[in-house]
């Protein structure tokens, strides 16, 4: 499953940057949901095809909608098969928990959309991958361009994980604390026998094993700290 995972994360970054070289040289404009089918589309469908997906800039769209057509348009990249639960805090119809068995389970990796965080060492900083500032007063939008990253080969892209955009620290395996009471969501930061996947922004990938990584805010920032 391990294996599998990597094969899966080496697509998308494949299709992350073939979608760069089409759109001048940027990743996908920011999406924080979960969503794949749209709106009166079968939600029960364990795969949707390309008839029933929504856009990639429909706000509730997960930002893997954006790199499908670069897949064969197919979400299964998506899916890593050792998942067991996914993001399921879907509050618009059809109003379902436990997302995870229907067409909302190709949602296993998580995004860096990192932008805030309590450390005033990260206060400012610019971000590799966004355009936007750390804790500054607006979400941003608009990515910003691959080749420009200062760190590439420290600069984490995206990974194993239970939500489907790390725009926080408590998003991030650096700090866990609003997901302690739910077992579940911590483990599928490490749901390879306690190991989780990473991919980087210079194409190659890593592991980090449970109690045995330090987790940097430079990976989501893409820069050191002050």
């Amino acid at each position: 499953k391990q294996i599998k995972c990597k094969s899966n994360m080496r697509q998308i970054q494949l299709a992350w940057y073939q979608y760069a070289d089409d759109h001048d040289g940027r990743g996908h404009p920011r999406r924080n949901w979960m969503r794949w089918i749209k709106d009166r589309g079968d939600f029960s469908d364990p795969t949707p095809n390309r008839s029933q997906m929504i856009a990639p800039y429909h706000p509730e769209a997960y930002w893997g909608v954006a790199y499908v057509s670069y897949t064969g348009w197919s979400p299964n990249v998506f899916l890593c098969p050792a998942a067991k639960a996914v993001d399921d805090q879907y509050i618009r119809p059809p109003h379902q928990d436990g997302l995870f068995k229907d067409g909302f389970k190709y949602v296993t990796y998580g995004f860096n959309g990192f932008f805030r965080t309590s450390n005033r060492r990260s206060f400012g900083l610019e971000l590799a991958v966004w355009e936007g500032g750390v804790n500054q007063n607006s979400t941003p939008i608009k990515a910003r361009a691959i080749s420009s990253y200062p760190r590439p080969s420290e600069t984490l892209v995206f990974q194993d994980a239970w939500e489907s955009m790390l725009d926080g620290v408590d998003d991030t395996p650096i700090f866990l604390g609003q997901w302690a009471a739910w077992k579940e969501r911590l483990d599928e930061y490490y749901r390879h026998s306690d190991v989780g996947n990473i991919m980087w922004a210079d194409g190659h990938a890593s592991q980090a094993k449970r109690g045995k990584i330090y987790w940097k805010e430079e990976w989501y920032i893409g820069r050191h700290l002050r």
